[in-house]
Order: C-alpha cells, then structure tokens, then sequence
C-alpha cells in the first residue's frame, strides 16, 4: 500500500504533461474520495478512458495535493481529511476491493500505476 506522498514522489519525476493510466483495462484516475474500508483513508476513483477524461501527471499530482485538509464524508457518516501520509487505495466511492497500488512507472508519453488486488 502506498501513500499519497509515495505516489505524490514519484509523479513529480514524470513528465508534466504525460497522459496517466492504470495497469488495469486501460483505466484512468478519477476522483479522490473516502474509502469504504476505512474512511479515513483515501481512494483514487477509476473509470474506462476517453478522449474526454484522460487525466495529466501534472493534473493528477494538483488533484492530489488539492485534497490535503479538504474534509471527506465518509459512507456511513463523519468527515475525514488526509494528508501526505495518507493510504491511498485504488476504488470508486463505496466500494473496498483491496486493490492496491503496486508501483508506478512512467515514459516520455504516459504514466501506469501498476496494481494488485490483494
């Protein structure tokens, strides 16, 4: 599991403009939003990609910093805010799968956050 500071770290070495994916079905990041399995934990959405919702490092890493502090409602009740030190977990809102980031891996072109589903 990784934390928002860890992905944070690494999309800051990637190229700015490099278009970001997940490892899964050519998914791409969404929204930051209170994870099911612990509220005050983060996830980061996914959704199929299309032209339209094709998301930037740079994009990414604002959205990212962006929620630092911000209060989350959790799904049950209770708001909850997250910072650098925050588990970040790959689900939609109201879900828990347990899928993980497992490493991050960028080029020139694009950005692919490996996951796993433990």
């Amino acid at each position: 599991m990784k934390t928002i500071k860890q992905v944070l770290d690494i999309l800051k070495q990637a190229p700015s403009d490099a278009h970001v994916y997940y490892s899964y079905f050519r998914c791409v990041p969404t929204y930051v939003a209170s994870w099911r399995g612990s509220y005050d934990e983060a996830a980061l959405g996914w959704a199929p990609v299309e032209f339209k919702n094709q998301i930037t490092a740079k994009e990414l890493i604002k959205q990212l910093e962006d929620s630092f502090g911000r209060p989350y409602s959790g799904w049950k009740g209770g708001d909850y805010c997250y910072y650098d030190d925050t588990p970040l977990h790959i689900d939609n809102q109201g879900e828990c799968t347990n899928t993980e980031i497992d490493k991050i891996t960028f080029n020139d072109y694009s950005v692919t956050i490996h996951l796993i589903n433990e």
